[in-house]
């Protein structure tokens, strides 16, 4: 399913998410979040990587 914006859509699954998190956090972002299409599995795993 395509997204309107631009075009573009990724089902992300939880080894590629975790993955990108992990990523992410080792810049030290001030802000983060999931967006639409998430599952509960990917904010409990982002919990989890906030919290360890």
């Amino acid at each position: 399913m395509p997204d309107f914006e631009n075009g573009y859509f990724e089902i992300i699954d939880n080894h590629k998410f975790g993955e990108s998190i992990k990523s992410i956090l080792n810049k030290n972002p001030d802000v983060i979040g999931v967006c639409c299409g998430s599952t509960p599995g990917h904010v409990k795993m982002l919990n989890y990587f906030l919290v360890r």
